[in-house]
């Protein structure tokens, strides 16, 4: 822990009011519950938390514990694992900007995107093509389901495009027609 947190050797706090002191704020309280809930007896703590490091910033750990037990019950012994999990954070925290962002683009530019799964042959869509097929975004989308949104007209063109995709590795760019969930003709490129 010393080395996570850039102490020196003996130098991180080695009493839990201590180390209370370097939780992040908005954290303190949901630590030290789980920390009361398991001194009280209750399951071993499983919890991520961000704590202040020997050069002021703030690290996300991820904490594993337990209080162990003598023969009466009394907590004599504290024991856990830490792990430094903040890379993982600062990723998820970028992941998390970039849908955003590609959220806003696809709906600025109101285009759409979509995925199918060859394995299981399930369709995946983003929020843009629920938007432009006008359904809800808990409905299922499958590739059988995607394909009856086309005219009579467009979904054999559709269905052999994506035949020969799959198939040949064919790219294909059409201009097609669709009927929304909600009845409206709209032209899908």
């Amino acid at each position: 822990v010393d080395e996570l947190m850039g102490y020196g050797p003996g130098e991180f706090p080695r009493t839990l009011e201590g180390w209370a002191n370097l939780l992040h704020p908005e954290d303190r309280e949901r630590m030290m519950a789980a920390v009361e809930r398991q001194l009280k007896g209750k399951v071993p703590y499983d919890i991520e938390y961000r704590i202040r490091a020997k050069d002021g910033n703030s690290r996300y750990w991820w904490s594993r514990g337990a209080a162990l037990r003598n023969a009466a019950g009394q907590p004599y012994c504290w024991i856990g694992t830490v792990t430094d999990i903040t890379e993982r954070k600062r990723a998820e925290g970028a992941l998390r900007k970039t849908r955003r962002l590609l959220a806003e683009v696809e709906r600025i530019g109101n285009v759409g995107g979509w995925e199918i799964d060859l394995a299981k042959h399930d369709l995946e869509w983003t929020e843009e093509v629920y938007r432009i097929y006008e359904v809800d975004m808990t409905y299922q989308p499958t590739v059988g389901k995607g394909s009856e949104f086309y005219t009579p007209a467009s979904r054999p063109i559709i269905e052999r495009a994506v035949e020969r995709a799959i198939e040949h590795a064919e790219p294909f760019d059409l201009e097609l027609e669709i009927i929304t969930a909600r009845g409206n003709l709209r032209s899908v490129h």
